[in-house]
């Protein structure tokens, strides 16, 4: 992947804006971000190691190499941080606050 496209990706999620999908109005959990971040990054890491394009690109202009690369990385990271991490954080922090709740006192 080129890392012009993981660039902009990346700076087009930590500013919060989403193309694809409708973000969530909660942020998914009340709890801390850094999480959120740290999953973005490895999913933007990942995304630099992997070849999204296809071979039939291969040929094209190196511009429309770099749209189809830069869309599909903004894709693959909205997938990755809005639907796949806000529902495990969803589930964790709803897990823990229940388990956290039944140890209190009664």
């Amino acid at each position: 992947m080129d890392i012009i496209a993981v660039t902009i990706a990346a700076f087009f999620q930590f500013l919060g804006f989403a193309f694809f999908f409708v973000q969530p109005k909660d942020c998914c959990s009340p709890s801390p971000i850094l999480g959120s971040w740290l999953f973005l990054l490895a999913t933007l890491r990942f995304l630099w190691d992997v070849s999204i394009i296809s071979r039939r690109f291969i040929p094209c202009n190196r511009i429309w190499q770099l749209v189809v690369e830069t869309i599909s990385t903004i894709f693959v990271a909205e997938i990755a941080t809005i639907i796949i991490w806000c529902g495990i954080e969803r589930f964790l922090y709803g897990l823990i606050e229940d388990f956290l709740g039944s140890c209190g006192p009664t």
